[in-house]
């Protein structure tokens, strides 16, 4: 048996680049399986993996309760390792074939960009406190104030160089608020410079990741389709 998952994968189906190969609905290779060893189908080995668990913590006097992954080890049966091990690997296979197909769009939006066009991939960086060239010790611990930084990539089609130009930003604030409010107070100097640069531009395309608190979040959405219009 393979012991690397992308080899694997090679073996289950006709093509990793086919959607419905990786999905399991491909009338060619879905009977596809892999061939374990019968013996000792029942013996007990140890199986660690990584659970989300809920647990209630203490902050700022109140008790939240939070959601984190967390490594575990149970004991199972070899013969149940290899079902819980089928059930991932359908996951994986169709994960798989998401990164690739977003990432192969990612390209193609960039790459395909027009005059009227930009591409901005935006994203948050942690926050960093902030230091003074010579301070006490005691202002060391906990008296820091700390800054939020978004970051910017912005791609667009140049018709003078005919290509595409590249142009990073990265905006600063004491707030370290992440939500969609604070999302376009981040993005309204970028925008308003893109306005000014590129007038002729008409089609901007957002890339970002996917944290539900913050960019993709019907929010975020609704100030997307009346912000733009009021401001931009």
């Amino acid at each position: 048996m393979q012991k690397d998952t992308n080899a694997i994968l090679e073996t289950l189906v006709c093509t990793v680049d086919s959607e419905s190969c990786m999905k399991g609905v491909c009338s060619k290779c879905k009977t596809r399986g892999i061939v374990y060893e019968k013996n000792n189908r029942e013996r007990i080995v140890p199986l660690r993996q990584w659970v989300r668990k809920s647990e209630v913590v203490e902050k700022g006097g109140k008790k939240i309760k939070i959601s984190k992954n967390v490594p575990v080890t149970e004991n199972h049966t070899i013969q149940e390792v290899i079902q819980i091990f089928e059930n991932e690997l359908m996951n994986f296979r169709t994960h798989l074939y998401n990164i690739q197909h977003q990432y192969k769009a990612y390209r193609q939006c960039i790459d395909g960009l027009t005059g009227t066009e930009v591409a901005l991939h935006i994203d948050f960086s942690e926050n960093y406190a902030s230091k003074y060239h010579s301070e006490v010790q005691s202002h060391h611990f906990g008296s820091r104030n700390q800054v939020t930084l978004n970051t910017a990539v912005m791609y667009n089609y140049s018709t003078e160089t005919q290509s595409i130009e590249v142009t990073s930003y990265s905006t600063v604030s004491s707030n370290q608020n992440h939500g969609p409010s604070a999302i376009w107070a981040h993005l309204h100097p970028i925008l308003s410079e893109v306005k000014n640069k590129h007038p002729i531009v008409t089609t901007v395309h957002f890339f970002s990741d996917g944290p539900a608190t913050q960019y993709k979040q019907k929010i975020n959405f609704y100030l997307m389709a009346n912000r733009f219009f009021e401001n931009y």
